[in-house]
């Protein structure tokens, strides 16, 4: 009788085992590989928008955008999370206050500080740091991305 309690609690602790390891991990059936998720904690973001000066503000929802010591609004079109699936309008509302903060190379940064930015459309893209109210663009184009894309004029 001992040996079969035994048994019967080694097969229980088998079965907790499996069952606890198999909920933690998820399985690729197409090759049969074990992966664990992945999270990346700041997405890219591609913003579209129209930069403002600050005397201007527009009648729609913006974002304050600090670049140097220079400080003006930006009317955002789309957002789009190019690195994750959570929606970009969810990681721009994180921000508070609602300032963003621009940094990046110096070619990509002097782009923006020109006088002649105001009223046209910008594709900012970069990493995002919702905690730090701060993206760190690698992108600035002036115009839609997805204009170039789907073959539109500007």
């Amino acid at each position: 009788m001992r040996f079969m309690n035994k048994c019967i609690g080694a097969v229980f602790l088998f079965l907790f085992i499996l069952v606890f390891f198999s909920s933690n991990v998820q399985c690729d059936h197409v090759v049969n590989r074990v992966y664990l998720p992945q999270i990346r904690e700041n997405p890219t973001i591609l913003l579209i928008g129209t930069f403002y000066p600050v005397d201007k503000r527009p009648k729609v929802d913006i974002i304050t955008v600090k670049i140097l010591n220079k400080t003006m609004l930006f009317k955002i079109d789309k957002v789009r999370n190019i690195s994750g699936t959570k929606h970009g309008y969810s990681i721009i509302n994180q921000l508070f206050p609602p300032v963003l903060k621009l940094t990046g190379p110096d070619k990509i940064i002097s782009t923006l500080l020109k006088k002649d930015i105001f009223g046209k459309v910008y594709s900012l893209r970069g990493t995002i740091y919702a905690s730090d109210n701060l993206l760190h663009l690698d992108m600035v184009k002036q115009g839609n991305v997805f204009d170039d894309i789907n073959g539109r004029k500007k």
